[in-house]
């Protein structure tokens, strides 16, 4: 008769083996935590006014980058290089930025921004996507 102390070893170290590789294959596929995200928007409206006159221009194409700290747009076109510091957190897919003289607003898949100076003010809306 086999010794009941060799019988539980023998069925606690199978037992063993199956928690860590279910926990080994847990930490391998489990999402890792992004810490910024990549925008492609595209503008449907661009408007510009002045005490003089208003003016429509041509929509542009724009890529943004967004971490919990800042947005980050790409290079070219009205938004060229600009940083602004996020003031309202809630996800990748939905956030504010507020600064001197404007506000940007996203909730995917729309973006809002305006911006008011001495001498204009300026806002688009734009359709984006992360492809």
């Amino acid at each position: 008769m086999e010794n009941i102390y060799k019988v539980r070893k023998r069925h606690l170290h199978k037992y063993t083996k199956a928690v860590l590789t279910v926990i080994a294959l847990a930490v391998l596929f489990s999402p890792v935590k992004a810490k910024e995200k990549v925008y492609y928007c595209e503008m449907t409206g661009l408007a510009k006014t002045t005490i003089e006159r208003d003016r429509l221009y041509k929509p542009e194409k724009f890529k943004f980058m967004v971490s919990p700290e800042e947005v980050v747009f790409g290079s070219g076109g009205y938004m060229n290089n600009i940083k602004k510091p996020i003031s309202r957190w809630f996800w990748f897919d939905m956030f504010q930025a507020n600064f001197d003289g404007g506000s940007l607003l996203f909730s995917r898949p729309e973006f809002h921004y305006t911006s008011a100076t001495y001498s204009d003010a300026i806002t688009f809306s734009a359709h984006c996507d992360d492809f």
